[in-house]
């Protein structure tokens, strides 16, 4: 009889290992539709980010291991092919918030913003006004950013490393005080009209580390396994923190923010201190630029 169990127990878990299947899937059509928005479609925008590339040298050394343990995974099955990394010395950033966006959402070609996009919110389709982001900047005092297992809300605690079903590769966190990020939000809403794309109650920041090319060799579930389980034992380790003390004005042409997608990029621009622009205020800066690019 106790023979009879253990062969019964054995069956039973090699159909629950058969079957178990990873929380990691993949949406192949979301996959393709990310992947056409860094390397083929053109939507335009102007952003304020920190990094681009982040100032500390051992932050950025922490998100290249964390890019080089997952890389390691797609090696391993063959499909290192399909992973596209952002460089950290160049490309890696995160949104503070988002200035101005092109309105037609759905369009895949635009190349500029127009002078109207610049000056009516996308959102409230109310007139807003980005010269607000040079006074924030020269008001506003550098603060500290942490990403951690303790740092994220209980709800979004996996979310500190993960990969999405789109293919994005993303790490995210929120200030050392807490409410501080969702506090700057409302301001730039209440103040100058300016919507954050999630919210003014939003008090994370997140940056893209990588993405995927679309292919089905991404679903096989022994791959998709040992993503997850190296995910998982990455982001139990992560203890990253720095202090911003500047941001960048980017105005982009796609999604990616690479040297070929950024039609301007400012100048590093210190916190409590007054950013170098074309010309006295950033509406004029980024007008004279789109112009000089139309030519």
């Amino acid at each position: 009889m106790m023979g009879f169990l253990m062969r019964l127990c054995a069956v039973l878990l090699c159909v629950h290992v058969a079957t178990a299947q990873p929380k990691i899937a993949f949406d192949m059509h979301k996959i393709e539709q990310v992947y056409a928005n860094y390397v083929e479609n053109q939507h335009v925008g102007l952003t304020l980010v920190m990094g681009h590339p982040f100032g500390d040298e051992a932050f950025r050394k922490q998100v290249l291991q964390e890019q080089m343990a997952i890389k390691e995974v797609f090696a391993a099955y063959g499909l290192e092919d399909l992973l596209i990394l952002y460089s950290v010395d160049s490309q890696v950033h995160a949104t503070l918030v988002e200035l101005a966006s092109q309105h037609d959402k759905d369009k895949i070609d635009q190349r500029f913003l127009s002078e109207d996009e610049l000056l009516i919110s996308n959102k409230t389709k109310n007139i807003m006004n980005i010269n607000y982001a040079v006074r924030w900047i020269k008001k506003t005092a550098p603060f500290e950013i942490e990403l951690g297992p303790c740092v994220l809300s209980e709800e979004h605690r996996d979310q500190t490393l993960r990969i999405t079903d789109s293919g994005q590769i993303v790490m995210k966190g929120r200030a050392k005080e807490r409410q501080l990020l969702s506090e700057m939000r409302a301001e730039f809403e209440r103040e100058a009209g300016i919507v954050h794309k999630y919210g003014k109650e939003d008090d994370e920041f997140f940056f893209v580390i990588g993405y995927l090319k679309p292919d089905e060799r991404l679903n096989a579930i022994v791959f998709r396994s040992a993503l997850e389980k190296c995910i998982d034992a990455r982001r139990a380790q992560i203890q990253l923190a720095m202090k911003v003390d500047s941001v960048r004005f980017i105005l982009y042409q796609n999604y990616s923010l690479d040297s070929a997608a950024c039609l301007w990029e400012s100048k590093e621009c210190r916190l409590l201190a007054q950013p170098e622009l074309p010309e006295d205020n950033l509406i004029d800066s980024v007008i004279g630029i789109i112009n000089e690019k139309a030519i």
